[in-house]
């Protein structure tokens, strides 16, 4: 999508961008201005991620100076990139396996999440796994056996 002036933004709420209303990006600040690593803002860009969300800006600054971060938005604003962002940068500045482990509260985000790594962390070689209880635990110990610098997972008791 074309830059705006911030006028035209913000009259822009009904517009959509990749399925995300395009009211929630930040046209005025880049992922580069937040700090973030020039190797992930060429991957944002691969992406199509342009401009950070509304999530993202107010949450990569924090995040990118290893604080932790408690953020609250709706469905599809960039929370996952929000708090992936600074795990990733982090790991490039020390890399090493079993890095970080995302907690999820169901499989599908687990899946959703994995996914957003992968396209992200894709240029920097990153590895990352899915854990859910309840399947083949076989599967996922040889995908632990792999190191890989990130783990999603899910704990579903069958009891």
């Amino acid at each position: 999508m074309e830059s705006s002036s911030n006028k035209d933004f913000e009259q822009q709420e009904d517009v959509v961008q990749d399925n995300i209303p395009i009211s929630i990006f930040q046209e005025d600040t880049t992922f580069k201005e937040l700090g973030v690593c020039d190797e992930l803002v060429e991957a944002c860009n691969r992406l199509n991620f342009k401009f950070p969300t509304k999530i993202q800006k107010e949450v990569l600054p924090y995040g990118l100076q290893g604080k932790d971060i408690i953020g609250l938005a709706e469905t599809g604003s960039g929370k996952t990139l929000a708090f992936g962002i600074p795990v990733i940068q982090s790991l490039l500045e020390n890399p090493q396996p079993f890095y970080a482990m995302v907690l999820a509260p169901t499989r599908e985000l687990c899946v959703q999440i994995r996914d957003q790594f992968d396209a992200l962390g894709a240029s920097v070689s990153l590895k990352c796994c899915v854990i859910v209880g309840g399947l083949d635990p076989m599967s996922q110990a040889i995908a632990l056996s792999k190191k890989p610098h990130i783990s999603n997972y899910y704990y579903h008791n069958l009891d």
